[in-house]
C-alpha cells in the first residue's frame, strides 16, 4: 500500500503517472475510516 500511495503522490505532484488499477489509496484509507466511523456511530447511538 505504502509503494501505491507513493506513486499516487508522485503522479498528483510530479505528473509521473502511476500504474494502477482499482481505487486509490485515498479512496481505500476514507473507506476504512468511514466503515470505522460507522460502527462507532452505531454503538453510541444503542
Amino acid at each position: 500500500m505504502w509503494e501505491q500511495f507513493m506513486a499516487e503522490l508522485r503522479e498528483l505532484h510530479l505528473g509521473i503517472p502511476a500504474n494502477h488499477e482499482g481505487p486509490s489509496v485515498a479512496e481505500q484509507l476514507r473507506a476504512a475510516y468511514e466503515k470505522v466511523l460507522a460502527r462507532q456511530t452505531g454503538k453510541t447511538r444503542r
